[in-house]
């Protein structure tokens, strides 16, 4: 047992040192994060095609490509969430509307819900 637990220890060690190096970084992190973020898009936008996930690991992709600085990558990110917040907040609002309208039409118009 102990053996097994040294050895995933020492393992654990050099493949996060590796990884850290620019060639894992390019060769295996950036690939794999690229199509982690495009699958888990994709599972999104099967529920619902509307979603701006698409936009989101599109954005992260190239971001990750071009090596962006930390500041500029966040602010993209920022610009990202922010427009997606807004598109969600505006969507609540329009379901919302629906249903005072509904709810005032009953209110004014009670004879119609007797019927």
């Amino acid at each position: 047992m102990f053996r097994f637990f040294a050895t995933f220890i020492v393992l654990l060690a050099v493949l996060f040192g590796a990884e850290l190096t620019p060639f894992a970084q390019q060769h295996f992190v950036i690939p794999w994060t690229n199509a982690l973020a495009a699958v888990s898009a994709w599972l999104v936008t099967v529920a619902d095609p509307s979603v701006a996930a698409t936009v989101v690991a599109e954005m992260l992709s190239n971001r990750l490509e071009e090596s962006l600085n930390r500041e500029e990558f966040e602010e993209g990110l920022r610009q990202t969430v922010a427009a997606t917040e807004n598109a969600i907040e505006t969507g609540m609002i329009a379901v919302l509307h629906e249903h005072v309208e509904g709810w005032y039409a009953d209110i004014v118009n009670p004879v119609h819900i007797i019927q």
